[in-house]
């Protein structure tokens, strides 16, 4: 069983962040530290090269969110997100290097989407999306 093993070594990379304040490994609306990042599946695709081995892109659907409730904006989008984004970036790539997963063969490619500001009670949230590709080699 791969699922368990993959979220658990993400959540287990993402814990590691210095500027991380909670890890979510399920979709939450309601955070309470920040920056905070919620991560879940978001897809599966297969490629078979030939009959003996199929190679399995297990995706996930990362959001770094940090809450703007005593600066502004202009500091949170310019200073803090980037420094906890490139804190991220640099946590899965050191710990995603290991060439392995439950003895499979493995890669992984992070890819960062749009960033966000949303208004919610009583405060303003600034999300940067990223997705994690895993590459798993496994046999048929």
């Amino acid at each position: 069983m791969i699922y368990p093993t993959l979220i658990s070594k993400i959540k287990t990379s993402l814990e590691a962040v210095d500027s991380v304040k909670e890890v979510f490994s399920y979709p939450k609306s309601k955070l309470s530290k920040y920056p905070s990042i919620v991560f879940f599946p978001n897809g599966l695709d297969n490629e078979y090269n030939n009959t003996g081995e199929n190679l399995k892109t297990y995706k996930f659907s990362i959001f770094l969110v940090i809450g703007a409730i005593q600066t502004t904006i202009d500091t949170v989008y310019n200073t803090i997100l980037p420094k906890a984004l490139d804190e991220v970036l640099a946590q899965l790539d050191k710990d995603w290097n290991t060439g392995t997963i439950d003895g499979h063969r493995a890669w992984s490619q992070v890819e960062t989407g749009s960033w966000s500001l949303s208004t919610e009670q009583n405060s303003i949230e600034l999300t940067a999306e990223l997705t994690l590709n895993i590459k798993v080699l496994t046999n048929n």
